[in-house]
């Protein structure tokens, strides 16, 4: 979506980043630290008018990671005496906030083990790290991204099925805004 700032489209009666906290939020999340580019003003109006954390990825090039370690590196010393970690894209505006409790609920039940949410054998997000893992994920290689954890640890995974392909349904692209926004319709009209 070269030009755009996705993550600020509307949608709903907010913006795609909106409706993603909105369902982090009520699904249990604390505290939301919105990981942005230095040179993006819209966003960081945004985020700051909407009373989250902001946290700068100088290196966005690198990736999803890179994102994820700046919002750890945020939350300084005290990011592994939380009680664990829920990471997502911000793109994700059909994330129920359901998905998001019952990954919380599934981390209380399999702690110290990391949690991820699965509809129809596919895994989203979010992903829920614990603390123990925290400090691991700043040593990740910012080429293999994230998903390293989840292979360093296969013993440690459990997965959670959830009823909503919002989990992974992201928008990267303007047909994917479109499918995002009709799927949406469809769903209030019961269709």
């Amino acid at each position: 979506m070269a030009g755009k700032d996705k993550l600020l489209l509307p949608f709903a009666e907010t913006t795609i980043l909106g409706a993603t906290c909105t369902a982090l939020s009520k699904g249990g999340a604390a505290s939301i630290i919105i990981v942005i580019r230095d040179d993006d003003v819209a966003l960081r109006t945004w985020t700051e008018n909407h009373r989250f954390q902001v946290a700068v990825n100088a290196r966005p090039q690198l990736g999803m990671l890179a994102s994820i370690q700046a919002g750890i590196e945020v939350m300084g010393d005290g990011a592994s005496s939380h009680d664990g970690l829920l990471v997502s894209p911000g793109d994700l505006p059909l994330l129920q906030a359901s998905s998001v409790q019952a990954v919380v609920d599934q981390a209380q039940v399999v702690y110290p083990f990391l949690v991820v949410p699965s509809h129809r054998q596919k895994r989203g997000h979010p992903l829920f790290v614990p603390p123990s893992l925290v400090q691991e994920v700043l040593q990740l290689d910012l080429e293999l991204g994230l998903r390293q954890l989840l292979q360093h640890h296969p013993d440690e995974v459990a997965e959670v099925e959830v009823d909503d392909p919002g989990i992974y349904l992201d928008v990267d692209t303007s047909d994917d805004y479109e499918k995002i926004l009709l799927l949406r319709e469809a769903s209030l009209t019961g269709q």
